[in-house]
C-alpha cells in the first residue's frame, strides 16, 4: 500500500513516521509551503485570550517576540495537537477543544466572557471557516492578525506524476479542504485525474471530503473525529481490509 501524504512539513513527519512504521510506503507531494510574516502583534492591553486554528498559528506566536506578556495569557486551540505544540513552546494555560471550529467556538463560549475583553486569533492568509464570525453572534470581539500564509505549489512533483500516471498509488491523505481543493486542481492540470478512480482519499473531516469537485475517487473515507490518530485508525483499518 502506498499513499501520497499532502501536508506540509513539518507536519507531515509524524504522520509519514506512523504510516511507514505500520509498513505503508508514502509519497510526500505538499501541496502549500508555509512562509511567516514578520509582522508586529498589537497592544495586548485588553486581549483576554489567544486562539489559534493551526499548529501554524502556535508557530507564529511563538516566533513573534511576544515575550511573558503574550506567553501569560491563556490559549485556547482547535485541537490537541495544536495544544500540545503551545505547550511546547511555553504557553503555561492552554485549553484544548479536541475538535473543530465549532467546538472551538463552543469552548470559549463557555469559558470566557465577552465583556471580559476581547480575542487574538493568529491566523493564516486563509481560513478554512469564520471564527470571528460564529463568536461575534454572541458580543465577543475576535481580532485576527495574519501571520503566515500557505503558499499553494505550482505542480505535482515528478515523483507524484509518475505514481498517478502508473497508477502506482493507491489513495491520498487530506487535512483541509484547501489542500483537496488544491490537489484536484493540480491534478487536473497535470491531465491525470482519472489516475483518481482507482484510490482512495482519506480525508481528516467531512468538511476535508465535500471540498472536492471534479475528481472522482474510488472511495473517500473520513475520519470520525477531525483527529490525526483517528484518521490513522482508519488508514490501518482500511489496510487490513485490503490485505
Amino acid at each position: 500500500m502506498r499513499l501520497i501524504v499532502t501536508r506540509p512539513d513539518p507536519d507531515a513527519a509524524p504522520l509519514i513516521a506512523a504510516l511507514e512504521a505500520a509498513g505503508i510506503a508514502t509519497l510526500h507531494q505538499p501541496v502549500f509551503a508555509i512562509r511567516f510574516r514578520k509582522a508586529q502583534l498589537p497592544d495586548l492591553s485588553g486581549c483576554q485570550a489567544l486562539v489559534v486554528t493551526s499548529r501554524n498559528g502556535v508557530r507564529a506566536l511563538a516566533a513573534s517576540g511576544g515575550g511573558s506578556a503574550l506567553h501569560s495569557l491563556p490559549l485556547f486551540a482547535v485541537g490537541d495537537s495544536s495544544a500540545a505544540l503551545a505547550r511546547e513552546a511555553g504557553f503555561a494555560d492552554v485549553r484544548s477543544a479536541d475538535g473543530d471550529v465549532h467546538d472551538l467556538a463552543a469552548l470559549i463560549r463557555k469559558s470566557l466572557n465577552p465583556a471580559a475583553g476581547w480575542l487574538l486569533h493568529a491566523a493564516g492568509s486563509r481560513v478554512a471557516r469564520d471564527l470571528g464570525g460564529l463568536l461575534g453572534e454572541d458580543g465577543y470581539a475576535v481580532r485576527r492578525e495574519i501571520l503566515y500564509r500557505a503558499e499553494a505549489v505550482r505542480r505535482l512533483s515528478d515523483g507524484c506524476r509518475t505514481a498517478l500516471g502508473e497508477g502506482k498509488a493507491d489513495g491520498a491523505v487530506f487535512y483541509s479542504p484547501r489542500s483537496a481543493i488544491t490537489f484536484a486542481s493540480l491534478v487536473e492540470e497535470a491531465g491525470l485525474s482519472a489516475a483518481c478512480a482507482s484510490m482512495t482519499a482519506f480525508c481528516l473531516s467531512a468538511a476535508v471530503a465535500d471540498a472536492f469537485a471534479g475528481l472522482c475517487w474510488r472511495q473517500v473515507i473520513v475520519a470520525p473525529h477531525p483527529r490525526q490518530d483517528a484518521l490513522v485508525d482508519e488508514i490501518f483499518a482500511f489496510r487490513q481490509q485490503k490485505d
